[in-house]
């Protein structure tokens, strides 16, 4: 299934970005000793990080026409937020899927990366209305299913030259 097919236009030896994430905001807090009589300062800080895929491809091309690709695929998937001892700040736990490599083509050459599976699972209960929520007895009309899903990122490339009028 095809999810997005965006084109991005760089210069030789310029990197390209294509970014489908979202920057996930969090918080961190910095408590600074008051002088005598005087409470603690607290300050807080936003700070974001980056969820979803980011894609970097950054092109040389020779004088005979190769094109040489550096590309380095990202995943970053929010997993959980850590939070302090003394429940002051938080921040982020991310799973991190990234891959890199150079490819060498022709013009109008396609090339496939692949391999970045990811796999989630999630557990859902299900009960009959009312019946399931009577004491004990409710245990017979109610269950908990485990949703395992897998999704597989591949990336199809193909660059093209776009040579200059001049």
């Amino acid at each position: 299934r095809v999810v997005s097919q965006p084109r991005v236009v760089t210069l030789n030896n310029q990197p390209a970005l294509v970014k489908v994430a979202t920057d996930q905001p969090f918080f961190t807090s910095t408590i600074s000793q008051g002088t005598a009589g005087t409470p603690n300062i607290v300050t807080e800080q936003a700070r974001s990080v980056t969820v979803g895929l980011v894609l970097s491809v950054t092109p040389q091309i020779s004088e005979d026409g190769w094109i040489m690709l550096d590309v380095t695929p990202i995943i970053s998937r929010l997993r959980d937020i850590a939070t302090s001892p003394q429940k002051t700040a938080n921040a982020p736990v991310l799973d991190i899927k990234q891959s890199s490599g150079l490819v060498r083509l022709k013009d109008g050459e396609m090339v496939i990366i692949g391999g970045l599976i990811q796999e989630e699972s999630s557990e859902t209960e299900r009960k009959v209305p009312i019946l399931g929520d009577i004491p004990y007895l409710g245990r017979l009309f109610k269950g908990t299913y485990t949703v395992k899903t897998k999704s597989e990122l591949v990336i199809f490339l193909s660059p093209k030259i776009v040579r200059s009028a001049l």
